[in-house]
């Protein structure tokens, strides 16, 4: 079989969450899951953070269908609300949270007393502009779901724009206007901190935290790699050598010849290309072999991708590269490649097979 796979280290999992939720004493932990747990398998993430997490997110209702059907019974928040009524009838005898960040929304589970809702999270657009009611209407909203027999407790909730940008005013004002409104509602629960917000707003977090990316050991701050030192690689992309060759000074390798060779060079072929989920706008990245760093070259092809192991002599056949993992941060392929560790986590293809450790 081929030896590409992505190793997914489940006791890592866990430590980033008990880390993330020892960032604000007294908050509970949403692990946000969605997008099969960002390329690293829903319901494997979703049993293995269990007895850590006091819920869980995903994006939409066909998310959480799953989770459901293997059992799982901690709530689950679903982020962009119910879509239409087949969401809200398949959420009935089930511990789903939904979010209304709409009028429809809201007056589709005002209506629905055909069930008892736990918890509904009400968003509020406070800067994002992206979901969310208007600051100006959801102090109704909220008013409305409180007369509602068939709703328990109502979250008030927002979502920050650039709270990874340390320098960036936007997460103050955000704030701002967050706390204005929550203080004008009396006594109610909040969430608002991502993973960026979780790492650096210290005890002003809410009282639901909602950790996504650093559950999955990726930083999300290029500016301060400190608060993202406790932090471990879950996901452990692996290829291995499938073939080696020799060239001399002035040959090119791949498709266009976007390199050429300066001296004589050994030139080594990985089972890993775009179509697995390696990027092909990657420059100037490296992978992690016999111990040694080794510079992608050459265009990244659909199915393969060369490096340069000249310097490597003990490199054969068969060894495996490390693609990113423990060796090779995520983030700095995802820069390398002018994308996000997001869309290199869940861009990993299903025909590299997930080993869980």
């Amino acid at each position: 079989m081929r030896a590409t796979k992505a190793i997914i280290d489940l006791q890592a999992l866990k430590a980033n969450a008990v880390f993330a939720k020892a960032q604000s004493r007294g908050s509970k932990l949403i692990s946000v899951i969605k997008a099969d747990a960002y390329g690293h398998g829903a319901l494997e993430a979703a049993s293995a953070l269990d007895t850590i997490s006091d819920a869980f997110a995903v994006a939409f209702m066909q998310e959480a269908k799953p989770l459901l059907n293997a059992g799982i019974t901690k709530p689950i928040l679903i982020l962009e609300g119910f879509l239409d009524a087949d969401d809200q009838k398949a959420a009935q005898g089930h511990a789903i949270w939904p979010v209304v960040h709409t009028d429809y929304q809201l007056s589709a589970i005002v209506k629905d007393t055909s069930q008892h809702y736990d918890r509904v999270f009400v968003k509020v657009d406070t800067g994002m502009h992206r979901l969310g009611l208007s600051l100006s209407s959801t102090a109704s909203a909220i008013d409305t779901l409180r007369s509602c027999g068939h709703i328990g407790d109502v979250t008030l909730m927002t979502h920050l724009a650039c709270a990874d940008m340390s320098s960036d005013k936007t997460t103050d004002r955000q704030l701002e206007a967050f706390q204005s409104l929550s203080h004008s509602l009396g006594p109610i629960s909040r969430s608002l901190s991502n993973s960026a917000g979780i790492l650096s707003l210290g005890q002003g977090q809410g009282d639901y935290l909602r950790a996504g990316l650093m559950l999955y050991g990726a930083d999300p701050f290029a500016d301060d790699p400190s608060l993202t030192s406790h932090l471990q690689a879950v996901m452990h992309f692996e290829a291995p050598i499938i073939a080696i060759r020799n060239i001399v000074a002035g040959q090119g390798v791949g498709y266009g010849h976007i390199w050429v060779a300066d001296r004589p060079s050994t030139i080594a072929t990985l089972a890993a290309g775009y179509a697995d989920g390696y990027p092909r706008r990657a420059l100037g990245t490296e992978v992690y072999i016999c111990d040694q760093l080794a510079p992608v070259v050459g265009r990244v092809s659909m199915d393969m991708l060369t490096i340069d192991i000249t310097d490597i002599p003990a490199a054969k056949i068969g060894d495996l590269a490390e693609l990113w993992g423990t060796h090779i941060a995520i983030t700095d392929v995802a820069t390398c490649a002018g994308t996000l560790a997001y869309e290199l986590m869940t861009g990993v293809s299903k025909r590299v097979p997930r080993c869980y450790k």
